[in-house]
């Protein structure tokens, strides 16, 4: 969704001059870089993350289902949707390359109206992805895993994915949550990873965030959400990090 409003701004800005005034260029220069800008920040974070989503399914979800004896090839649908999903994801970054050294408004028009019909296409194949992993895949976690062994995977996936990485996902992810819902999920995390230096990294992201929240204004923002930039301090101060929590 980011990534489809920042297409639209850099739609809007391509198509706002077309015939530029003497003095308007400039601007007109200034404001498509400024729109280019935003959609392509948007787009990495975006491909950041799903690739953090899609690499953790592929090497640890997915071969964890088919170790059951009775589930057997439930993820290899999903497994090529993630390559197909991976190359709209290159073919996004091949025509934002082509917007960036396009020579000519017209053709810069152009390609941002193709950016934007590939943008839906990607919102619409990821959101299909999820929900049919959410209403197929994730009911069988709680049929055929214990609660010990869906803590370990857990702190596996945990333990496999970057500091900077969960840094940026954490704020971001619960930035939509209700405070129920945001508890929940920092309370399973916490007891996944209970006693290893991921939940004392956890706490400094936890105490960093709400220190943040209280002051109005301070920090940057991305798509409205604060960035991660305290509780990176607060857990580089710590001296801990999502890669050691198995320490």
């Amino acid at each position: 969704a980011a990534s489809s409003s920042a297409a639209a701004a850099a739609a809007a800005a391509v198509r706002g001059v077309s015939t530029p005034d003497a003095a308007a260029p400039l601007e007109y220069v200034r404001e498509c870089s400024r729109a280019l800008q935003q959609l392509d920040g948007r787009f990495q974070f975006l491909w950041g993350i799903y690739r953090a989503h899609s690499k953790a399914e592929d090497e640890i979800v997915f071969p964890a289902l088919e170790s059951k004896e009775a589930l057997h090839n439930v993820s290899h649908a999903y497994t090529l949707d993630h390559e197909q999903e991976e190359q709209l994801f290159h073919d996004l970054a091949a025509v934002i390359g082509r917007v960036k050294a396009s020579a000519s408004a017209t053709e810069a028009r152009e390609l941002v109206l193709q950016l934007r019909r590939m943008c839906a296409a990607v919102r619409a194949s990821l959101e299909t992805h999820v929900r049919a992993e959410e209403a197929e895949l994730w009911p069988l976690f709680s049929e055929h895993f214990s609660t010990q062994e869906q803590q370990h995977l857990v702190g596996v996936i945990i333990g496999r994915t970057g500091a900077e990485v969960l840094q940026t996902l954490l704020p971001w992810v619960t930035g939509s949550f209700n405070e129920e819902e945001k508890e929940a999920m920092m309370g399973s995390l916490r007891e996944a990873t209970k006693n290893t230096m991921f939940d004392q990294w956890l706490g400094a992201v936890q105490q960093s965030g709400a220190a943040a929240a209280s002051n109005a204004g301070a920090g940057a923002a991305v798509d409205g959400q604060q960035t991660p930039t305290a509780a990176a301090a607060a857990a580089s101060s710590a001296g801990v990090g999502p890669e050691q929590q198995q320490q």
